[in-house]
C-alpha cells in the first residue's frame, strides 16, 4: 500500500479521533451519530486491514535503516559515511516515488509538511504531551464506555428470559471490549517504544539527518494516531453493537412512554399560562388604579380641572413665564438651532396668551401635530448605558423635586441642554445632549403640521413640551401641594421600578406549577429580574432570536425545566408564511419546537398582536400552516390576540370573527369555540394626565369607554386537546375580580393572566363536551323559578304639591283652595304690578345688566314687553292660565333648570312655592330678597338658563327667541311672585307647614321609603329588581342598606346624574354570574330619532348557574310611550344577534288604555300586538287588559303647566290611570306563574286609589311576577287514547352558495344583493360590464390551456383548438354581465352550472368540505384580487388531489378537473354537437370566466363583500345543522315523531347525536349527496323499527323520479304495543314523484300493514297553481289523496295560499333565469304549499296544525326564508292528532222463532 493511501487513511483517522469523542460525549446525539460513525469505521477498517501489512513492512524497513545508521555511528564519524547512508535510502525513496505518479505529488506535499515540522520542532514536546493526554482521555473514555456497557448488561440481565439473547450478546461484547482494552494498552506500549527509538535516532543523527529524523518521527506520530484510531474504532464498533442493543431497549421504552403519554386515560394534563406582562409604562399616572383612593381622588381632581377649569384656566404666560421663555429662546439660539426667531413669533402672537387648559392642553390641533407627544416620546424616559434618566415632568418617575415651578425650570433646562448621556445607536455608543434626541416632525406623516411648522418643528416642540410640563407641575401643585410627589414615588416603585420584580414573583409563586408559560411584551429588564428570581431553576426561558431590545416588547416561552429537550426556534421560517404588510414587528412572535420527556413533539408559539389585532388572524394562519409541515407535533399557542368584543368595523379584529376563523382551521381556544365577547381579560381606562387627552376617560365612564375586551387566548387543535379548566387572574393570586380596572398596585399589567389545564381528549371527553354544550345551550340548570319585580320609583319630584294625595285631608283642602283660586279668582285676579312691583322689575333689570352682563339692547326689549304687556296683565286669567305662555315655555323652561339644583352632594332650591325651599317666604318682600340672592348671588344660578329655540317651540317669535334668556328670567320671577301671593292669601303660613310635611315624606325621605319597601317581605326574597327613574341618592341608600346587602346593583355607564331619572337592575347574589353591561349607544343609534334620554335604558348580559346566557333590560319610556316598541324590538334584535334566547325585561312602557285625541300615544292594544309580533309575552298575558292599571295619579293646579291640572272630583275621568308597567319574557323559555301589583308598599294593590300616598312614594305601582323556566320534560306515559304530536321539516341540504336567497332581517346583505341585481339587470352599469378579456385575460386562458395540455391523459389537441377558437372569436369579446352572465343560452347549455355543480363544494372522504375559489361558496382564501383568485383557482382545479368516495363507497383520489362530466345533447338540447364534443374543456373555460366575472362584480359593488359572506356562511352553512338541531330539541322536544328531509351527514352524525330523539336512517343512505329522508322518534317511547323502504319502492312505477334517500318507510311499534307505519319523503322539484310514492305507500299500508297507523311526513313539492304534466298542483294532489281515504295536516281541501315555503333567489348564482329582484319577491318568489303530514282519515283525527318559519313555533306570513335564525327554505309543519277508536258494533237483533204450523190456518 502506498504512503499516499496511508496518509489519506491517517487523516481520516485523525478526523475520527476528533469527532468520535464528541459523539460519545454528547448523550443527546449519541445514538444517531454513533450509527453513522460505525458505518464509516467499518469501511475504514477494511482499508486499514488491507494496508496493515504494507505499513508493517515500511516499519521494518525503518528499523533496518535505524540499525544501519547505528552501525554507521559506531564505525564512521565522518560526513561521507553519513552521506553514504543517505545514498542507501535514496534508491528506496526513488522506487517508492516511481510506484505511482500520484505519490509524487503527495511527497511534494510531505516536504512542505516536513518543512513546517522543522519549524515547529521546538513545539514537539508540547505535541507529545498533548498526544499522551489525548491517549489518556481516550483510555478514560473506553473505561467509561465499559462502565456504561456494564450498566446496560446489568439492566439487560434483569430482563430475564425475555432478553436472554441480548444478555449473551452483552457478555460476548464485554469480552471483546476487554480484548480491545488489552490491544489499546499494547498499542500504547508500542507507540512509546517507537517514540523512544525515534528520539535516539534524532539524537545520534547529525544535522544532515534531521530532515529524515523529522519525517520518521512524523510517520511514527501518525502511526501512533493510526493505531489509536484503529484501537478506538474497534472499541467503538463493539460499543456500537452494545449501543444498538441498548438503543433497541431504549426505543422500546420510548415507544411505551409515548403511548402512555398519548393515551387519554393515562396522559398527564398540561397546565398552560399566557400573560402579556405589558412593557413598563413610563407614566405612573396613565391609568385609573383600583384600590387606591388617594390616587384616584387626585386623578379625579385633575380630570375635573381639565374638564371644568373655570377661573383656573389662566393664560400660559402666568405659568410658563416670559422670563422662562427668554431663557429658553437664548439657549436654543446659542446651540445653533434654526427657526428660533419664528418660534418667538408663535410665542408672542399665540402661545403665551392661550388659556392653559381649554386652549393649550385640550387643543386637538396641538395633538394632531404631535408637538407634545413627539418630544415626550424621545425624552420622557431614556435608557442609557449607565441606566435610566428621566425628564423633569409630572408624567414619569423623575425622582427630583418639582415642588415649585422655579425648581422644575432649573432642572428642566439642565436635563434638556446640559446633561450628557451615552446611548446606543446602531450598535455604537454615542454621547449626546438630551435635546439632540429630538426629531423633526414630518408633514408627510403628520399632515396637520404646516410646512412652516415642519421647518421649525424642533424648537417649536421644545417650547410646547416646556409649556406642557410647566402646566402639569402647576396643576399638580395646585391640587395637592406637598403630597402628590410622594404619591407618585409610591406609584413608580410599585408600577414601574419594581414591576418586573413583581411579575417574576407572581410567576414563581402562583404559577410555579405551570408546564408552559407564554409571555408577551417582555423587556430586557424582565430578563434581569427573572435571573434574580427562582424562575431559571423552574423553567428554561426561551427568547426569540429576532428580539428587539430597543422596543422591548418581545414574546417569550418558559418551559418546565428538565421536561423538554431538542428545543429549536422556527420563527423566521413561520414568518415566510405571512403576507407582506402584516403588522408584525421583530420579537412579536416566537415559535419553537420541543420534545417532552415522554417523547411527545410540540410546537409552542407566543405572540403579541398589534393594537387593533389585524395581525392576529394572519399570524395564527401562518402558525397553522407551519404546523401542517409537522403533522406529528401538537400545537399550543398563547397570545395577546388584541381582539375586541365590539370592533370598530374592519379596522379592528373582533372576537367573534377571530373565533369564526380559528374554528375554520379546526382550532379552538381555552375559552371555547364560541367565546363570550364579554369575558374580558383587559380592563383599563386612561386618566387625563398624559400627552394625548383624546384617550382620557373619567372614572365614572370607565365601564363604557375603557378598554374592556377579551384579548388573551390559548389556542390549540380541537382533536389534540380539550380544556378541562380555564381561569383568569387580575390580582396575581389566581383570582379575577370582575369590574375592576387594572393594573393595580399588586397586579402590574393591564392584561389579566389566562390559565388553562388541557388534556388529550378521549371519545368520552368528546361526547361529554357535546352533551355539556347541548345542555348549556338548551337547558337552564338554575332554580326552577325567578321572583322578579319592576318599579318606576319616579324621580324625586321637586314639587311637593304636584299630585293629589290619598289620605291627607289638610293637603287636599289646600289644593282645592288653590284650584278654586286659579279657576275662579274673582276680585283676587289683580294686576301683575300689584304683586310684582315696578321697583322689583327695576331691580331685576339692573341685576341682569350689571351682574349678569347681559346685552342691554335685549333687556330694553324685555322692558318694553313689561311696560306694554306683562305689568298690566291679571295674575290668574292673564298670566297663570295663559296657554300661550305655556307653549312658549317661558315658565317651565327656567323652572326646569333652576327649581332644584344638586351638585357635589349639595342641593340648592329656588325660593318658590313649588319645591322644598325651607326658609320663610310669608310675604312677597321676603321672597324677593331671597330670590335675588339665589339667582344673582355668588352661585350665579342665572347662568344655568338656556336659550329657548323657535325650531323646537314654534309658538315663539324670532324676537322672543333672541331675548329668551332675560325674558324667561322675568317670566319665572312673575310666576314665583304670583304663587307666593296666592298661597299666602289662601292660608297664611299654614301652606308652608303642610309643604314641610309633604317634602319630608314625598321628597326628602322618598328614597328612604322606597328602599324600605324593597327591603321588606316579600321583596327582600326576590331575585331581580328592575327599577326606573332612580337617582344617585337612591343608589347610595340601596347599596348601604343592611337588609339589601345580598343584592348587587348594576347601573348604566350612560346614567345622567343631573337629570337623575336612570334605569337600573339589582340581582340577588349567586343567581346570575358574569354580568356585564351592553352598550346602548350602538343600539339606539340604529333607531334614529326616538325620545330616549341618557339613562332611560339599561341592558345587561349575564349567565345563570348552568351557563345559559340571559339578556336583562330595564327601561323608562317617554310620556306617550312612543319609544317603547322600538326599544323592545331593538333589545330582541340584539338578543337574536347574540343568539341569546332568555330575555327578561322590566319596563315602564307608558302604554295607555285608550288613544289620545291626537292619536299620539301607545295604546295597550297596540303594545300587546307588537309584543306578540316580536315574540314576547307579558307577565299580564298575551291579551293585555286596558283596565289593569298600574298608575293612577292626578295633578293639582299648583305647577308650571296648568293644562295638566285636574280637580279632585275629576280624578277618575281626567287622571292618569293607565296600565303602564310590565315584565316581558319569551314564552318559549319562561312562563309566568303568578303576577301581583302593589300601590301600598305592603304587597297589595288598592283599586281606585290615587298615588303616591304618604306611605307609597311613587306614582307607579310595583309589578311582581314569578317566572318559571321551561325545561325539557320527560317523555309522556302512553295510553290507549294517546295524542300524537308530529312535525315534518325539509331542512334543505346545506346550500353551497351563501348568496343564493334574499334574507329577511339582514340589511347589509340585502343592500349588497340589491347592488348586484342592479349591476346585472342594468348592463349600462359600465364600470362593471367590461369585456370578458379585461376580467379573464388571454394570459389566464393560455395558462388554462397549458394545464389541460399537461393533464394525464392530456386534452385532445383538436378539442382544445376548437375551444380556443371559441375564446378568440366569441367569449373573449363578450361583455361580462350583459353577454355572459345574463346569457340565457349559456344557462340552458349548463356551461357554468354543470361544472359548478361538481366542483363548487366537494365533500372529502373524511367529511371535510373543500371549496372552489369562487364568490358563491364559503371559500376562506383571499379573493381581493383577480391575481390571487386565479392562482388559487388553477391550483384547485389541476393540482389539489382530493380523497372522495365514489358511487361504490370506495375512497379514490382525484383532482377536481377529473370530476367534471360531459354535457349530453340528449339531455340539454341547446348545446351543439361540436360543443358536446369539447364540453369538458369548454366547461373549464366557462366556469373560469363565470368565477372571474363574479369576483370582478363583487369587488366593484362592495369591497366588504367577503365579511358579509363570512357571516352568511356561518349562519346558513357552517352553523346551519347546529341551529336545526337546536330548534328541534328546544321547540319540538315534546313531539312524538319528527320527519326530516334533505338531511346531510353532519346533521345526522354530529348535531342530532345528542338530541332527545332516537334517529332512524334508511339502509340506502346516500352519504355522498346528503339529501336523505330520516325519522326521529321520542326516546324511550318507541321500539326498534324495521326498514321496509325497499318493499315500498318495489311497488313504484319505475319511471318515478325517486333516488336513494328520498323515501324512508319503517314499520315500528310503540312501547304501549300500538304499531305504526311511518314514512318520510322528499319529492322531486316538480312534485311528479309525489303521487306515485303516496300510491306505493298506500298500497303497502293497506295490503301488507293494514293494522298499522300510517303517519307520513313529506315535502310533496306541490304548487299553488300547477302546470299539467309538468308540476303538481295542491288541488290535484288533495283530490288524489282524498280518493285514497287519506287526509293531511291541512285537511281534505287545503288552502292553496297557505304556504310553507317562501324564498326568492338573488342574481348571484349560475342560473340567472331563477333570479328575482328584492321588490319582486312576493310575485315571483317560490311561495307554495309544499309540506304535509298525511294519515288515514279513518285512523286519526286532526286536532291542531301550526307552521313555523322562525324556529320559535311562530310563522311570520310574508317573510322570505331562510333567515339567519331559520336556516331552511321550508317551514316546519306541526300537528296534533288523536286516534279514532273503532266503532262499537250494535248487537244483532233477536229474531223471535217462527212457530211451526201444519200448513193450516
Amino acid at each position: 500500500m502506498t504512503y499516499n493511501r496511508i496518509l489519506v487513511i491517517i487523516i481520516m483517522a485523525i478526523g475520527l479521533i476528533v469527532t468520535v469523542p464528541g459523539i460519545i460525549g454528547n448523550d443527546k446525539e449519541e445514538q444517531e451519530k454513533l450509527l453513522q460513525a460505525r458505518e464509516t469505521i467499518v469501511n475504514l477498517r477494511a482499508q486499514l486491514a488491507s494496508s496493515k501489512n504494507e505499513a508493517q513492512k515500511h516499519q521494518s524497513d525503518a528499523w533496518r535503516y535505524q540499525n544501519d545508521l547505528t552501525k554507521v555511528k559506531d564505525r564512521v564519524s565522518s560526513m561521507e559515511s553519513e552521506l553514504g547512508t543517505l545514498r542507501t535510502l535514496k534508491p528506496d525513496l526513488i522506487r517508492i516515488t516511481d510506484e505511482n505518479e500520484e505519490l509524487r505529488a503527495n511527497l511534494r506535499k510531505s516536504k512542505v509538511l516536513l518543512s513546517k515540522a522543522e519549524k515547529q520542532a521546538e513545539d514537539e514536546a508540547v505535541l507529545n504531551r498533548a498526544l499522551d493526554e489525548k491517549y489518556t482521555y481516550l483510555l478514560n473514555k473506553h473505561n467509561r464506555t465499559q462502565a456504561r456497557l456494564k450498566e446496560s448488561s446489568d439492566a439487560a440481565s434483569e430482563e430475564g428470559q425475555k432478553h436472554s439473547v441480548t444478555k449473551n450478546t452483552l457478555v460476548e461484547l464485554t469480552q471483546r471490549v476487554k480484548h480491545a482494552e488489552q490491544q489499546a494498552v499494547a498499542s500504547r506500549d508500542q507507540a512509546q517504544a517507537e517514540a523512544e527509538a525515534a528520539k535516539d535516532l534524532r539524537d545520534t543523527l547529525g544535522e544532515s539527518q534531521k530532515k529524515l529524523a523529522a519525517a520518521t518521527k512524523l510517520i511514527s506520530v501518525l502511526e501512533k494516531r493510526l493505531q489509536l484510531a484503529e484501537s478506538e474504532a474497534d472499541a467503538n464498533l463493539i460499543s456500537g453493537g452494545i449501543d444498538q442493543v441498548r438503543k433497541g431497549l431504549i426505543e422500546e421504552n420510548k415507544k411505551k412512554t409515548l403511548e402512555t403519554a398519548l393515551d387519554p386515560e393515562t396522559a398527564r394534563p398540561l397546565s398552560l399560562v399566557t400573560w402579556n406582562i405589558a412593557a413598563v409604562n413610563n407614566n405612573p399616572f396613565e391609568y385609573w388604579i383600583s384600590g387606591t383612593d388617594e390616587y384616584n381622588t387626585l386623578m379625579e381632581g385633575f380630570a375635573e380641572f381639565i374638564t371644568n377649569p373655570g377661573e383656573r384656566d389662566i393664560p400660559v404666560h402666568k405659568v410658563f413665564t416670559p422670563d422662562m421663555w427668554d431663557e429658553l429662546k437664548n439657549i436654543m439660539s446659542d446651540i445653533g438651532w434654526t427657526g428660533v426667531d419664528k418660534v418667538a413669533s408663535v410665542w408672542e402672537s399665540d402661545f403665551k396668551d392661550r388659556s392653559i387648559v381649554s386652549e393649550f392642553l385640550k387643543d386637538k390641533a396641538i395633538g394632531k401635530k404631535r408637538l407634545i407627544s413627539m418630544p415626550d416620546r424621545y425624552t420622557n424616559t431614556i435608557t442609557t448605558t449607565t441606566g435610566i434618566v428621566t425628564r423633569p415632568t409630572v408624567i414619569n418617575c423623575y425622582d427630583g423635586s418639582l415642588e415649585t415651578l422655579q425648581t422644575w425650570w432649573s432642572s428642566w433646562k439642565q436635563f434638556m441642554f446640559r446633561q450628557e448621556i451615552e446611548v446606543k445607536s446602531r450598535k455604537k455608543i454615542k454621547k449626546k445632549v438630551v435635546s439632540e434626541l429630538l426629531k423633526r416632525i414630518k408633514r408627510s406623516k403628520y399632515p396637520s403640521i404646516s410646512e412652516a411648522e415642519e421647518e421649525i418643528s424642533i424648537p417649536l416642540q421644545t417650547l410646547s413640551a416646556a409649556i406642557f410640563d410647566s402646566v402639569l407641575v402647576h396643576i399638580m401643585n395646585s391640587l395637592s401641594p406637598g403630597k402628590w410627589e410622594a404619591l407618585r414615588t409610591d406609584m413608580c416603585n410599585k408600577l414601574n421600578k419594581n414591576k418586573n420584580k413583581r411579575v417574576a414573583e407572581i410567576l414563581e409563586t402562583t404559577y410555579s406549577n405551570a408546564d408552559v408559560i407564554f409571555l408577551q411584551e417582555v423587556s430586557t429588564d424582565f430578563e434581569k429580574a427573572a435571573k434574580k428570581s427562582s424562575l431559571p431553576d423552574l423553567y428554561d426561558i426561551i427568547t426569540p432570536e429576532s428580539a428587539d431590545n430597543a422596543r422591548n416588547q418581545n414574546s417569550f416561552i418558559l418551559l418546565k425545566r428538565d421536561e423538554y429537550h431538542n428545543i429549536e426556534e422556527h420563527t423566521e421560517h413561520v414568518m415566510t408564511f405571512l403576507d407582506e404588510g402584516a403588522p408584525v414587528a421583530p420579537g412579536d412572535l416566537l415559535v419553537i419546537t420541543a420534545v417532552s420527556k415522554s417523547g411527545v413533539p410540540f410546537i409552542f408559539a407566543s405572540f403579541h398582536g398589534d393594537t387593533d389585532g389585524l395581525a392576529t388572524i394572519p399570524v395564527v394562519a401562518a402558525v397553522h400552516d407551519f404546523s401542517k409541515e409537522l403533522e406529528s407535533h401538537k400545537l399550543l399557542f398563547g397570545m395577546d390576540a388584541n381582539t375586541y368584543s365590539q370592533p370598530a368595523g374592519n379596522s379592528q379584529q373582533g372576537i367573534s370573527g377571530f373565533a369564526s376563523f380559528y374554528r375554520s382551521k379546526s382550532l379552538t381556544s381555552c375559552y371555547g369555540d364560541y367565546p363570550d365577547p364579554n369575558n374580558f381579560t383587559t380592563f383599563h381606562a386612561r386618566t387625563h394626565l398624559q400627552p394625548q387627552l383624546n384617550k382620557a376617560i373619567t372614572l365614572r365612564d370607565r365601564d363604557l369607554k375603557g378598554d374592556k375586551n377579551p384579548k388573551d387566548h390559548i389556542v390549540f387543535f380541537k382533536n389534540d386537546f380539550i380544556s378541562i379548566q380555564t381561569t383568569k387572574d387580575n390580582n396575581g393570586d389566581g383570582t379575577y375580580t370582575e369590574g375592576m380596572v387594572f393594573p393595580t398596585l399588586k397586579f402590574p399589567s393591564d392584561h389579566g393572566i389566562t390559565k388553562t389545564v388541557v388534556k388529550i381528549p378521549s371519545k368520552r371527553d368528546f361526547v361529554k363536551q357535546k352533551i355539556d354544550d347541548s345542555q348549556r345551550e338548551y337547558q337552564n340548570e338554575i332554580q326552577d323559578v325567578l321572583k322578579v319585580s319592576t318599579w318606576n320609583i319616579a324621580a324625586v319630584n321637586n314639587n311637593p304639591f304636584e299630585y293629589w294625595i290619598s289620605g291627607s285631608e289638610n293637603y287636599n283642602k289646600l289644593m282645592q283652595d288653590a284650584a278654586e283660586f286659579i279657576t275662579s279668582p274673582g276680585d283676587r285676579d289683580v294686576a301683575m304690578s300689584e304683586v310684582f312691583t315696578t321697583e322689583m322689575w327695576s331691580e331685576l333689570k339692573t341685576l341682569m345688566t350689571d351682574t349678569a352682563g347681559w346685552n342691554s339692547e335685549r333687556i330694553a326689549q324685555v322692558d318694553n314687553i313689561w311696560l306694554s304687556d306683562f305689568q298690566n296683565r291679571k295674575i290668574i286669567s292673564g298670566y297663570l292660565t295663559d296657554a300661550v305662555i305655556g307653549k312658549k315655555r317661558f315658565i317651565s323652561m327656567p323652572d326646569r333648570y333652576t327649581n332644584t339644583i344638586s351638585a357635589e352632594g349639595v342641593t340648592k332650591l329656588r325660593p318658590t312655592v313649588i319645591n322644598c325651599y325651607t326658609n320663610e317666604i310669608g310675604s312677597t318682600s321676603q321672597w324677593w330678597a331671597a330670590w335675588k340672592e339665589f339667582m344673582f348671588g355668588p352661585d350665579k344660578h342665572y347662568s344655568l338658563l338656556k336659550k329657548i329655540k323657535r325650531s323646537k317651540y314654534p309658538a315663539l317669535s324670532e324676537q322672543e327667541e333672541d331675548i329668551s334668556i332675560p325674558l324667561q328670567t322675568l317670566a319665572v320671577a312673575l310666576f314665583d311672585a304670583v304663587l307666593v301671593h296666592m298661597m299666602n292669601t289662601i292660608s297664611g303660613s299654614l301652606w308652608m307647614e303642610i309643604r314641610s310635611e309633604m317634602c319630608n315624606k314625598l321628597n326628602s325621605h322618598k328614597n328612604d321609603r322606597a328602599v324600605q319597601i324593597l327591603s321588606s317581605t316579600p321583596y327582600v326574597t326576590h331575585d331581580i329588581f328592575f327599577l326606573q327613574e332612580t337617582s344617585s341618592d337612591f343608589e347610595k341608600l340601596f347599596n348601604t342598606s343592611s337588609e339589601l346587602q345580598h343584592f348587587t346593583l348594576h347601573t348604566s355607564s350612560a346614567s345622567d346624574y343631573n337629570r337623575n331619572q336612570n334605569s337600573i337592575i339589582a340581582f340577588r347574589n349567586n343567581v346570575f354570574f358574569n354580568i356585564t353591561e351592553v352598550p346602548t349607544e350602538p343600539i339606539l343609534s340604529e333607531l334614529g330619532k326616538i325620545p330616549v334620554a341618557a339613562g332611560d335604558l339599561l341592558i345587561l348580559k349575564g349567565n345563570c348557574k348552568g351557563g345559559t346566557p340571559h339578556i336583562f333590560a330595564s327601561f323608562h319610556g317617554d310620556t306617550n310611550g312612543l319609544a317603547t316598541v322600538p326599544i323592545i324590538n331593538a333589545v330582541k334584535k340584539y338578543a337574536d344577534e347574540q343568539q341569546v334566547s332568555h330575555i327578561i325585561f322590566g319596563l315602564d312602557a307608558n302604554s295607555h288604555s285608550k288613544p289620545s285625541s291626537k292619536n299620539d300615544v301607545l295604546t295597550v292594544a297596540e303594545f300587546g300586538a307588537q309584543l306578540t309580533s316580536a315574540g314576547y309575552s307579558s307577565c299580564y298575558g298575551t291579551n293585555l287588559n286596558p283596565f289593569n292599571y298600574t298608575t293612577f295619579h292626578a295633578r293639582t293646579h299648583l305647577q308650571p303647566q296648568l293644562n295638566k291640572g285636574v280637580f279632585l272630583a275629576d280624578r277618575d275621568t281626567l287622571g292618569d290611570k293607565n296600565p303602564k308597567d310590565n315584565i316581558l319574557f319569551l314564552p318559549q323559555f319562561f312562563s309566568s306563574l303568578a303576577t301581583t301589583k302593589d300601590n301600598t308598599g305592603d304587597f297589595k294593590y288598592t283599586e281606585d286609589m290615587i298615588f303616591p300616598t304618604l306611605q307609597f312614594p311613587s306614582d307607579h305601582g310595583i309589578t311582581s311576577t314569578t317566572l318559571q323556566y321551561k325545561t325539557k320534560r320527560a317523555p309522556k306515559k302512553l295510553s290507549v287514547e294517546h295524542e300524537i304530536q308530529a312535525a315534518t321539516w325539509n331542512v334543505a341540504a346545506v346550500n353551497n352558495n351563501p348568496f343564493e336567497y334574499w334574507i329577511d332581517g339582514s340589511d347589509a346583505y340585502n343592500d349588497l344583493m340589491s347592488g348586484v341585481s342592479e349591476a346585472i339587470t342594468e348592463p349600462s352599469f359600465s364600470d362593471v360590464d367590461r369585456p370578458v378579456k379585461k376580467v379573464f385575460t388571454s394570459q389566464m386562458w393560455s395558462d388554462l390551456k397549458y394545464e389541460m395540455q399537461h393533464m394525464n391523459p392530456p386534452v385532445d389537441p383538436t378539442d382544445l383548438e376548437d375551444v380556443d377558437q371559441m375564446w378568440i372569436s366569441d367569449y373573449s369579446e363578450r361583455r361580462v354581465i350583459s353577454e355572459f352572465l345574463s346569457d340565457s343560452v349559456i344557462g340552458k347549455k349548463r356551461l357554468a352550472s354543470m361544472p359548478d355543480r361538481y366542483t363548487n363544494t366537494i365533500q372529502t372522504a373524511s367529511g371535510e368540505l373543500v371549496f372552489r375559489p369562487t364568490v358563491i361558496n364559503c371559500f376562506v382564501g383571499d379573493l381581493s384580487s383577480s391575481k390571487k383568485w386565479f392562482s388559487a383557482w388553477t391550483k384547485f382545479m389541476f393540482k389539489d388531489e382530493i380523497s372522495i368516495k365514489n358511487s361504490k363507497g370506495e375512497v379514490v383520489t382525484m383532482i377536481p378537473y377529473k370530476m367534471l362530466s360531459g354535457i349530453k345533447k340528449s339531455k340539454y338540447p341547446a348545446i351543439t354537437e361540436k360543443e358536446e364534443k369539447v364540453s369538458i374543456p369548454l366547461q373549464v373555460l366557462a366556469a373560469a370566466i363565470f368565477d372571474a366575472a363574479l369576483l370582478h362584480l363583487m369587488n366593484t359593488v362592495s369591497p366588504q363583500w367577503q365579511s358579509i359572506r363570512d357571516e352568511m356562511c356561518f349562519s346558513l352553512n357552517i352553523n346551519k345543522d347546529r341551529t336545526i338541531a337546536r330548534i328541534i330539541d328546544s321547540e319540538y322536544y315534546h313531539s312524538d315523531i319528527f320527519f326530516l328531509q334533505e338531511v346531510g351527514n353532519k346533521l345526522l352524525h354530529e348535531d342530532l347525536l345528542y338530541s332527545s330523539f332516537d334517529v332512524h336512517v334508511p339502509l340506502k343512505f346516500d352519504s355522498q349527496h346528503g339529501q336523505n329522508s330520516i325519522i326521529l322518534t321520542k326516546k324511550n317511547n318507541w321500539k326498534q323499527p324495521t326498514d321496509v323502504t325497499e318493499s315500498v319502492i318495489g311497488l313504484l312505477d319505475v319511471k318515478a323520479p325517486v333516488v336513494d334517500g328520498d323515501l324512508f318507510v319503517v314499520d315500528i311499534e310503540r312501547t304501549d304495543g300500538k304499531k305504526f307505519l311511518l314514512a318520510s319523503f322528499h319529492g322531486d322539484t316538480n312534485g311528479l314523484a309525489t303521487i306515485p310514492v303516496v300510491t306505493a305507500v298506500h298500497k303497502y299500508a293497506t295490503e301488507s300493514a293494514p293494522d298499522r297507523f300510517l303517519v307520513f311526513g313529506m315535502d310533496a313539492n306541490t304548487y299553488e297553481v300547477g302546470v299539467p304534466d309538468q308540476t303538481l298542483s295542491l288541488a290535484e294532489f288533495s283530490s288524489f289523496y282524498v280518493s285514497k281515504g287519506l287526509t293531511t295536516s291541512y285537511g281534505d281541501t287545503p288552502d292553496p295560499s297557505n304556504y310553507t315555503t317562501f324564498h326568492a333567489r338573488t342574481h348571484l348564482q349560475p342560473q340567472l333565469n331563477k333570479a328575482v329582484s328584492l321588490k319582486d319577491r312576493n310575485t315571483k318568489g317560490d311561495k307554495n304549499p309544499k309540506d304535509n303530514i298525511m294519515f288515514f282519515a279513518s285512523q286519526l283525527q286532526l286536532i291542531q296544525t301550526t307552521k313555523d318559519n322562525t324556529g320559535k313555533g311562530v310563522y311570520k306570513e310574508g317573510m322570505v326564508f331562510p333567515t339567519l335564525q331559520f336556516p331552511s327554505d321550508h317551514g316546519i309543519t306541526f300537528v296534533k292528532v288523536k286516534e279514532i277508536p273503532p266503532p262499537t258494533l250494535a248487537p244483532e237483533p233477536v229474531v223471535p222463532p217462527v212457530p211451526e204450523t201444519d200448513g193450516k190456518e
